[in-house]
C-alpha cells in the first residue's frame, strides 16, 4: 500500500513538473517589426465636407471626386512578455498609412460674376499606439498561430489644400486633427528559427478610425510580414 501511494505521489509530481515546464517555455521578453500595406474606407469629397465649401457663393456646375486607399507602406514596431508558450501581453506602435482624395468643381467664389474652376486635395496620415493580449497556439515545436485583442490609441492630421485656375484667389489651406480610441484584433502565423529568431505574418485590423474629421470614421486593415527575437 506505502509502494502505491509512493508511486501515484511520484507519478503526479512528475506531471506537475512537466506541466510546469511546458508552461515556461518560451517566457520571457521580445520585440519584432514588420512592413505592411494598410487600406481604409476614405469617404470621397461631397459638395457638402469639401474644405472650400464656406467660400461657394453660387451654384456649384460640376463636382467630381476619387480617393487612393492605399498610397504607400506602414510599420510596426512591437514588443511584450511571453508568460508561457499560449499567453503574452504586447504593446505596439504602428503607423496606418498615408490617404489621399481628390476632388474638381466649378462654381462663383465670393464677388466674381462668372464661374471659377478649383481643384481640392486631402493628405491624411494616421497612426498610433496599441495594447493587446495574445492567445498562441503550438502546431508544432516550430510553428504556430495566435490571435490578439486590445485598444488602439489612434491620431489623424488631414491636411486640405484647394487651388484655383483662374487665379485671381489665393489658395486655401487648412489642417484638421483628431484622435481617439479604437478596439483593435488580429490573428497570424509565425515560424521559429534558430537563436530566439521567428518570422511572422499578421492581419491586424482597427475599427471606427477618424472620428471628428471630414474624412468620416473607416476601419483600417493593416497586413504585414516582419520578423521577431525573444531573449
Amino acid at each position: 500500500m506505502k509502494n502505491l501511494i509512493f508511486l501515484n505521489a511520484l507519478i503526479i509530481g512528475t506531471s506537475c513538473g512537466y506541466t510546469s515546464d511546458l508552461l515556461a517555455q518560451d517566457s520571457g521578453v521580445y520585440v519584432g517589426f514588420g512592413i505592411g500595406r494598410p487600406s481604409a474606407n476614405i469617404e470621397d469629397l461631397t459638395e457638402a465636407n469639401q474644405p472650400v465649401n464656406y467660400l461657394v457663393k453660387g451654384p456649384i456646375t460640376k463636382f467630381t471626386s476619387s480617393h487612393d486607399n492605399s498610397t504607400n507602406n506602414s510599420w510596426t514596431i512591437f514588443g511584450g512578455y511571453q508568460f508561457n508558450r499560449f499567453l503574452a501581453i504586447e504593446a505596439l506602435y504602428s503607423t496606418l498609412g498615408e490617404y489621399t482624395r481628390n476632388a474638381s468643381g466649378t462654381s462663383r467664389f465670393g464677388k466674381l460674376s462668372t464661374a471659377s474652376a478649383y481643384q481640392i486635395v486631402d493628405d491624411l496620415k494616421l497612426d498610433g499606439f496599441g495594447l493587446a493580449g495574445l492567445a498562441n497556439l503550438p502546431i508544432t515545436d516550430r510553428f504556430s498561430i495566435f490571435g490578439k485583442y486590445g485598444i488602439f490609441n489612434w491620431s489623424g492630421k488631414l491636411n486640405h489644400a484647394t487651388s484655383f485656375r483662374s487665379g485671381t484667389l489665393d489658395p486655401v489651406t487648412s489642417t484638421d486633427e483628431d484622435s481617439g480610441y479604437s478596439p483593435m484584433m488580429g490573428f497570424g502565423a509565425r515560424f521559429k528559427f534558430k537563436h530566439g529568431f521567428s518570422f511572422l505574418a499578421e492581419w491586424m485590423q482597427i475599427n471606427n478610425v477618424g472620428g471628428n474629421l471630414s474624412t468620416g470614421s473607416s476601419n483600417v486593415q493593416v497586413p504585414f510580414a516582419g520578423m521577431q527575437v525573444n531573449f
